[in-house]
């Protein structure tokens, strides 16, 4: 019998529960590493350079006179105070000369100090943290493979290709997942799409007549391929947000429309990355907004809000009644959540 209706950190517990532990990680060279996933932090393991270095070619200067030859990337002696450029080499050094803004000299430990942090467990391989790790030397780095992460809508027309490209490119934008995406008729072919291996299986709906009590129905009566977890979670204004078992795949239900499966994905989805990475869980920070709102309940308490400006620091409460609409055009910011009537609002991991 599923759970009816528990607390958000209940079933966020639940989520982290079926996910923990299901990647496995390995290390493998920074090369191969490319395109997996961070199973712990990296670090640089020294300074770099790791000794005074030319920034080019050019003539070492010490004491006002010129001393040696050097090619970029090579060491210099301590007492160097400035390079000449090459093309510069002609200028007469005349003794009390203002020294060039620019000595042309890497100090040591000038790019990265040891211990200094290149990149979060959890964070995917990007071609830059590869050459950074080249760089600094680093022999192994330690890796999950990128998780499989199925999107199904089940539906028909329009509206369940939008709701479709749109949680299929906000998990491919928030989190190092490989997603994949289809569109059933009915709850009944859910088990068909699980071809292949897959870690996490979302399933939304086109919010149509009677969709919700035929995805309600895996709850109150499971077909033999389904096992429920939990149904309708005690958070307004979403409630309708489930979790069970497809099959042996972990499956998180979002049984309404966009703006519902955009709140659901919000409150669920980062700490089900942070279980498959094995990493921390996500950090609320709590928001200013940008006008007064009441506060609002029955609590926790979640609303949809939107910068002003792109890059500014406040928030602007948005009405739900017509911004979401199966076929498209989602403007939001993110979304703000009040656990009790004295809390500060915090702002949700949601991009």
């Amino acid at each position: 019998m599923a759970d009816y209706k528990p607390s958000l950190s209940s079933a966020i517990e639940v989520v982290k529960l079926r996910l923990k532990g299901s990647l496995q990680s390995e290390s493998v060279s920074p090369v191969a590493s490319a395109g997996r996933v961070l199973a712990e932090t990296v670090r640089a393991p020294g300074p770099f350079p790791p000794t005074r270095r030319a920034a080019m070619d050019g003539t070492t200067v010490a004491g006002w006179f010129s001393s040696a030859t050097v090619r970029t990337g090579e060491t210099v002696d301590p007492e160097v105070e400035w390079i000449v450029m090459e093309e510069e080499a002609g200028t007469a050094l005349v003794e009390g000369k203002e020294a060039p803004v620019e000595s042309h000299v890497r100090e040591l430990g000038s790019e990265y100090r040891g211990g200094d942090l290149l990149a979060c467990a959890g964070n995917g391989v990007t071609p830059a943290l590869v050459s950074q790790a080249l760089v600094l030397g680093i022999e192994k780095v330690k890796v999950f493979e990128k998780p499989v992460v199925r999107v199904v809508v089940v539906g028909e027309g329009a509206e369940s290709a939008a709701i479709l490209n749109w949680l299929s490119g906000s998990l491919v934008a928030r989190f190092p997942f490989a997603v994949d995406g289809s569109i059933v008729a009915s709850v009944e072919e859910l088990p068909s799409v699980l071809v292949g291996r897959s870690h996490l299986l979302v399933i939304a709906s086109d919010g149509a007549p009677g969709r919700y009590r035929e995805l309600r129905s895996l709850y109150e009566d499971p077909p033999a391929w389904f096992r429920p977890d939990f149904w309708k979670v005690d958070v307004h204004p979403c409630r309708h947000i489930g979790f069970g078992r497809t099959g042996a795949v972990p499956s998180l239900i979002l049984p309404d429309v966009l703006y519902k499966s955009a709140v659901a994905s919000a409150l669920m989805l980062p700490y089900a990355a942070a279980a498959l990475f094995s990493t921390a869980d996500p950090v609320l920070v709590t928001v200013p907004l940008s006008r007064s709102v009441p506060v609002p309940g029955p609590f926790p308490y979640v609303l949809p809000v939107a910068r002003p400006e792109p890059g500014d620091n406040r928030w602007l409460p948005l009405a739900t009644g017509n911004m979401f609409s199966g076929r498209g055009a989602v403007e939001l910011s993110g979304l703000v959540m009040w656990s009790s009537a004295t809390d500060l609002p915090v702002l949700l991991p949601f991009a």
